[in-house]
């Protein structure tokens, strides 16, 4: 068995949702400023960036420390914000540029791949049926069914564990800063896809690598990494 092959036998592709296979940032930025508007909060873009790859319910947790409200409880502004992203992908989310071929390229090559995701289950199912890419995904894992959500490595740590992997053998694949710190505090490979305005930052330094896009990422480039 040459080491090409046993790399990629081993190798294990684990991918954000949210922002990686499909471009949904920008609509949960919509569904949070809506909802938050209703108990009294005026985000805007910006501002939700504060907890881009955060779990919904940390999210809510976020604000209401910072101006607490009393007309609806956090569950439901975190259920109602979960209903308006659902119904927006199902409408009109694409995915990113490059996330499909990628994934078809990566399954031609019998690499196994998971998603490891802050949203609900609901909404990974919802996205992947959307996006026809269900059948090429071993494993879900929202970092619902965890007890920490990220930037702790748990959500990481359980995927690997579903998966029988180590974190040497799993690459993730990640657009927010508190989803690389996850995947890197598990002890994994981690790229950065970040959005265009954080790219030139240097926030993401301590990532194995950066792309701008997936349409950039080859089955090469995931080699090269996992066996660094």
């Amino acid at each position: 068995m040459s080491a090409k092959y046993e790399l990629k036998e081993n190798l294990k592709v684990i991918f954000d949702m949210d922002g990686v296979i499909i471009d949904s940032e920008p609509i949960w930025q919509e569904a949070e400023i809506e909802v938050f508007k209703s108990v009294g909060l005026n985000l805007d873009r910006a501002m939700c960036q504060q907890t881009s790859g955060y779990r919904m319910d940390a999210a809510v947790d976020y604000w209401f420390k910072r101006q607490p409200w009393t007309n609806k409880s956090k569950l439901q502004v975190e259920n109602e914000v979960k209903e308006i992203v659902c119904k927006m992908i199902v409408d009109h989310a694409l995915a990113k540029p490059g996330a499909i071929n990628l994934i078809h390229e990566l399954a031609k090559n019998k690499i196994t791949m998971a998603i490891c995701s802050s949203s609900s289950m609901k909404i990974i199912k919802t996205v992947c049926e959307k996006l026809n890419i269900t059948s090429f995904m071993q494993i879900f894992q929202t970092g619902e069914d965890c007890s920490y959500g990220k930037p702790h490595p748990e959500p990481y740590l359980a995927t690997a564990k579903r998966l029988n992997a180590l974190p040497s053998q799993c690459i993730v694949i990640e657009d927010s800063l508190t989803g690389a710190i996850s995947g890197k505090s598990a002890g994994m490979k981690v790229i950065a896809v970040p959005e265009e305005h954080n790219f030139q930052k240097t926030i993401f330094d301590f990532c194995d690598a950066k792309y701008s896009s997936l349409e950039n990422l080859k089955i090469e480039d995931l080699l090269n990494i996992i066996s660094h």
